[in-house]
């Protein structure tokens, strides 16, 4: 979110952002969020814009991505002094993506019997999804829900990373199975549910046989690269995330 506020604002100079203007952006929307959606507990993920666990599994991940704006980064120390103001909670692991830190986070209160309201525009985040967990687009202002997944990929939530893992995804350089789009990801997991089964299965038709020949290795490492963890050592308990 903080990064599509930056993207967002005018440059001054040099593609920067006045960086006041973004700090003040950010805290309109931050207090806007606690009115439209009042939480008890409230969390803000930063991600360490490093290495992690899924540079070390496959090495071209996010490689194509030029590297986040200086200026920004410098600034989310004052961002945090804003959140405190606030009394928002925020959270960073090293090693691990933001998706992650929010997978955990879910994980950890699925266990006091908590309701879960995550914020973002990442797709994959509806993973979590289920009776309990809900997916919200600040910038769209809707619900992603099963429906909106199941319209806009052809498969259910749950099977996101099963998904990508067949078609890729530019923006993380990952590449899929060659030969492999969108329409043929969804019908193959359809009729087989998972890559697992759809690799294990005793006979697939010729012309699908072929493009995932030898590619059983690659599948299964591109969906674990697009699984989200929920295992981060995030530290913390419900009472510091409390609101006010």
């Amino acid at each position: 979110m903080v990064r599509r506020i930056y993207s967002a604002l005018p440059a001054i100079e040099d593609d920067t952002p006045d960086i006041q203007h973004f700090l003040n952006a950010c805290e309109n929307a931050f207090k806007h969020i606690l009115e439209l959606h009042p939480p008890s507990h409230a969390v803000c993920v930063f991600e360490h814009y490093a290495t992690t666990w899924r540079h070390a599994l496959y090495p071209p991940y996010k490689a194509n991505r030029k590297p986040q704006p200086e200026a920004m980064l410098a600034s989310f120390s004052k961002l945090r002094e804003i959140l405190d103001k606030h009394n928002i909670s925020w959270l960073d692991v090293e090693g691990y993506e933001a998706d992650d830190i929010i997978a955990s986070i879910v994980h950890t209160t699925h266990a006091h019997d908590c309701r879960n309201l995550i914020l973002s525009t990442d797709h994959l985040m509806a993973q979590l999804l289920d009776d309990k967990t809900q997916l919200y687009d600040h910038f769209n202002h809707k619900p992603v829900d099963r429906g909106v997944i199941l319209k806009r990929y052809g498969v259910r939530p749950d099977q996101l990373a099963d998904y990508f893992a067949l078609v890729g995804s530019n923006s993380v350089n990952v590449p899929g199975v060659p030969g492999v789009g969108a329409k043929t990801a969804a019908a193959l997991l359809e009729e087989f549910d998972s890559c697992e089964a759809l690799i294990n299965a005793a006979e697939l038709p010729a012309k699908y046989a072929k493009k995932l020949q030898g590619m059983e290795h690659a599948i299964y490492l591109y969906r674990a690269l697009f699984t989200l963890r929920r295992d981060c050592p995030i530290g913390g308990n419900l009472r510091e995330w409390r609101v006010g």
